[in-house]
Parts: C-alpha cells; sequence; structure tokens
C-alpha cells in the first residue's frame, strides 16, 4: 500500500514539474509597460504578447521569469520609451521604438545571458537589434525579419546552442562581435550584398559556417578578426561597383586559420594588409600583391603553403613586426622564409635594400627575357618558342619542376618530376612566363603560343 501511495505521489509531481515546465500565457497588452501586472506569470515558459510592449516589459520577462524558454512577439508592437526602468537598469535612457532594446535578455552585472531563452518569432516589423540583446542567451535558431536594417555590437555573442541563421535581404550592419563564440553555428553563410558595415570579430570563432563569402562592394574595411577561425570557408570574393570606392585595408587576423581558403584575390583597392591577415590559412601556390598595398603587417601570409608572391609594386610596402613578451623578441616579416617572391623588372635592389624585404633570399625579377638565378648562372633554353602544342627544354642541369603563370602572375600549369616537355595546348594565344626550377635555382623565362 505504501509503495503505492509513494508511486502516486511521484507520478503527481511528475505531472505538476511537467505541467510547470510547459505553462503557456498569451495576453495582449492595451498598454506598454503593464507586463509586471498581469498575476502569476513569473512561472509562464511560452509566452505569447500582442498589443503595444517597450523596454519596461523586456526588462520584466529578463529579470522576473526564471523559466521563459519561447516567446512569440510576432504581433507586438515596440513603443518608444525613455526613463530609468528599461533594460539598462537605473540609467535614464530613451530606447527607440521598433528595436529590441540594449541588454534585453543579457545581466550586465553579472555579464551572463538568460539562458533558459530557446526560441524567439520576432515582431513583423523590426529595424533594428541593439546591442547585447541576446547575448549568451540560450537561442537555438533565428529567422530575422525581412526588414532588418541593423544587428548591434555582440547582439547573439556567444549563443552557444545557436546553429542556423538567415541574414535578410536588406541588412545594411553587421555589429562588432555580433556573432562571436558562436562554436555550433553552421550551413553556408550568405552575406546581404546591401551591407555597408560588417563588424569586428563579427564571425569570430564559428568554426563551422560555410560557403563562398561575397563581400558587398559599400564595405570599406574588413576589420580586425572577422572571420577569425573560421575553419569551414572555402572561398572569399570581392564584389566591385562603379558607384562604391572598394576595399581599402584588411584588418589583423581578419582571415585567420580559414583553412579551406586556398586562393584569394586581393582587390587593387586595397593599401594596407594587417598581421597575421592570413596567417595560418590554406593559401597554397602563389599570389599577386597589388601595386596599390603600400604596408603588410607581421606574419600576414605565414604558416600557408604559398609558394611564390608577385609584388606588382616597384616601391616595396612597408613591412610590419612585432614583439613577444614571453620570447623578449621582435618578429618581422610577412612572409614564411622560403617563399619566392617576384618583383617588377628593374626594381630587384631595391627590394634588395629595403628593410625586412632584404631577408628574404628567394628574391627574383619578372624580365621573362633574361635568366634569373639563385648562385650562378644556368642557361636553360625553352624551344621552340614561339610553340603552338608543346614546349622543351634544353639543359644540363636537372630540371625538377615547371610551371607556366599568365602575366597578371596566376598560375596555369604546373608539372613536377618534369621530362624533357610540357604540353602547352591548353593555353591560348599569347605571351607567358615559364618557371623552371633545377636543383641551382629558379629560371623564368618568357614564351609565346601560336
Amino acid at each position: 500500500m505504501k509503495q503505492k501511495i509513494f508511486s502516486l505521489f511521484m507520478l503527481l509531481m511528475l505531472v505538476a514539474a511537467t505541467s510547470f515546465a510547459q505553462e503557456t500565457g498569451i495576453y495582449n497588452l492595451t498598454e506598454a509597460g503593464t507586463l509586471k501586472d498581469i498575476p502569476n506569470i513569473s512561472t509562464v515558459t511560452h509566452l505569447t504578447l500582442t498589443g503595444f510592449i517597450d523596454a519596461r516589459d523586456t526588462k520584466f520577462m529578463r529579470d522576473n521569469m526564471p523559466a521563459l524558454a519561447n516567446l512569440d512577439l510576432s504581433n507586438a508592437t515596440i513603443m518608444a520609451y525613455e526613463g530609468d526602468k528599461g533594460t539598462l537598469y537605473d540609467e535614464w535612457i530613451s530606447y527607440p521604438a521598433n528595436e529590441i532594446p540594449t541588454n534585453a535578455f543579457y545581466f550586465a552585472d553579472t555579464q551572463t545571458g538568460k539562458t533558459s531563452l530557446k526560441n524567439i518569432e520576432f515582431p513583423a516589423s523590426l529595424p533594428a537589434i541593439a546591442t547585447n540583446a541576446f547575448r549568451n542567451t540560450g537561442l537555438t535558431e533565428i529567422y530575422l525579419p525581412s526588414d532588418l536594417i541593423a544587428i548591434g555590437d555582440s547582439a547573439f555573442m556567444a549563443c552557444f546552442n545557436l546553429t542556423w541563421l538567415d541574414l535578410p535581404n536588406q541588412l545594411l550592419a553587421i555589429g562588432d562581435y555580433a556573432f562571436a563564440y558562436c562554436y555550433d553555428l553552421e550551413g553556408d553563410l550568405e552575406l546581404p550584398l546591401s551591407l555597408f558595415e560588417l563588424g569586428k570579430s563579427a564571425f569570430y570563432d564559428c568554426y563551422k559556417i560555410s560557403g563562398d563569402i561575397i563581400i558587398s562592394p559599400q564595405i570599406t574595411e574588413i576589420k580586425d578578426g572577422v572571420f577569425f577561425n573560421c575553419f569551414e570557408l572555402t572561398s572569399v570574393t570581392f564584389a566591385t561597383h562603379s558607384a562604391y570606392s572598394g576595399i581599402h585595408s584588411i584588418g589583423d587576423h581578419s582571415f585567420f586559420s580559414c583553412e579551406k581558403i586556398t586562393n584569394i584575390e586581393i582587390p587593387s583597392t586595397v593599401t594596407s594588409i594587417g598581421k597575421n591577415a592570413f596567417a595560418a590559412s590554406g593559401l597554397s601556390s602563389n599570389m599577386i600583391i597589388p601595386n596599390s598595398v603600400s604596408f603588410i603587417g607581421s606574419n600576414a601570409f605565414a604558416y600557408t603553403d604559398l609558394d611564390t608572391v608577385f609584388c606588382q609594386s616597384g616601391v616595396p610596402a612597408v613591412l610590419g613586426y612585432y614583439y613577444n613578451e614571453e620570447t623578449d623578441s621582435y618578429y618581422y616579416g610577412a612572409f614564411d622564409d622560403e617563399i619566392t617572391i617576384i618583383v617588377p623588372c628593374g626594381v630587384l635592389n631595391v627590394y634588395q635594400n629595403a628593410d625586412i624585404w632584404r631577408d628574404y633570399e628567394n628574391m627574383y625579377e619578372n624580365c621573362p627575357s633574361a635568366t634569373q638565378k639563385v648562385s650562378s648562372d644556368l642557361s636553360i633554353t625553352p624551344y621552340p618558342n614561339p610553340a603552338q602544342d608543346r614546349i622543351f627544354i634544353q639543359s644540363d642541369i636537372m630540371v625538377k619542376r615547371v610551371e607556366i603563370y599568365s602575366l597578371t602572375g596566376k598560375l596555369l600549369i604546373s608539372e613536377d618530376n618534369f621530362i624533357e616537355k610540357i604540353s602547352i595546348s591548353a593555353l591560348s594565344q599569347g605571351v607567358y612566363l615559364l618557371k623552371i626550377y633545377t636543383d641551382k635555382g629558379l629560371v623564368v623565362r618568357k614564351i609565346e603560343k601560336d
């Protein structure tokens, strides 16, 4: 009998707990700021609000509804409020209408978020989500309204359970750290071409986001750390438009450790590339540093598989350095020590006498008619030249590798374990650069395809 009574008691407790865990409340507020007047609302887990709300109601949901998990504001209107009873505690603040307020579900005093909150349906009209609005909450998916134009700093930062995101097509601004540390956010990230602002570290440590990123033509600066440790991104393209000036700078650590990005075309509008900008990324083969670049930060292209860098400017860019307190040492240069650097014809001495550049040993001029050397003259002749289908190479020393580049530095053909000839049948008519790697050094020759 006691066992039956105990089992019945436990069943009733379970039912009560389950009922509490799923308590639903649907309320229409005819006046903003009155949510606190509704009796017994603190235990509600699934809340639907219609009518009018403001920052006072948001504060009440955050501070006085500990079990709140699902919030439906799809038929609510956010009103303006000015006073000291909003989400910023005792500060007298003006809160705009139609905006999720600053610190909406974030406890600034303890630097924690409302982790009970798992889902939210936004108001139909919502131009802005303010700073820290959902920082460190338990959100799992977010469906942003189509008219949203601004996401504030740290708005969704450290939402560790967030797995899915769809950015609206009219979005103009993403704030600093907006989605930083959203470790489980995954799937292809599509940045709207409407963007004017992409904040510092906006997607910092978003390990799982993937896809081919297109940067809108209105953006002029890739800020520090914006895609830091985004391991799964596969490519980055900088869109252009005649009405806009294009990207001017690429910030520190902006693409650090983007391991699947193997190639990138730096726009001819870029003047500055920050430290560690592409360090530890998947860059391989070769790349072009445009004539416009005047500064390259320390380790900007370090720890990659880059083989060759083509510098288009006759004036060497300033190379950065940094001081490591742990080792009490200064570190210089933008590239790995063994990289091959090709500079414009006639300026080799300029680069070899420039600060930090002089420390790179594998540096050659892009003079197609001259043999480039490492330590001695190398007699190597490609023939026939011009040619139609294949090029033979006459050499008294072993040729290990052969590469053919366009005059803009794009790798077109590569052949390891070279034996006697290389096919050029796939090339269009024109002039190309032939790089020949030997036991004695590197030779660069001009060839022509008929």
